[in-house]
């Protein structure tokens, strides 16, 4: 299995094959992210999920925690938002 986490500036897509093993990313902060668009797509056909998980201070928006992508060209867009009164990650298209 891989653990990543997700880090830098601008909208970001991420391909991950998880064909040795399963994969875990990590969301970075929504505070650093404000309006950070990142897509993440699995691209392998095997058994092994990818599981798309947040920084401990944030809230998912549409969803429960952890997301996992199980099949290949599962993927799922989402947009940092850190204001006043929300911080987290909003899940603004699955496919």
């Amino acid at each position: 299995s891989a653990t990543t986490t997700i880090s830098g500036s601008g909208p970001q897509f991420i391909a991950v094959d998880a064909t040795s093993g399963a994969a875990t990313i990590t969301l970075m902060p929504s505070s650093w992210s404000y309006m950070k668009m990142v897509h993440i797509v699995k691209t392998d056909n095997s058994a092994n999920a990818v599981t798309i998980d947040k920084d401990a201070s944030d809230s998912w928006y549409c969803s429960t925690s952890p997301l996992t992508l199980s099949a290949q060209w599962d993927s799922v867009t989402l947009v940092g938002i850190s204001t006043d009164t929300l911080a987290g990650w909003y899940i603004i298209a699955t496919m």
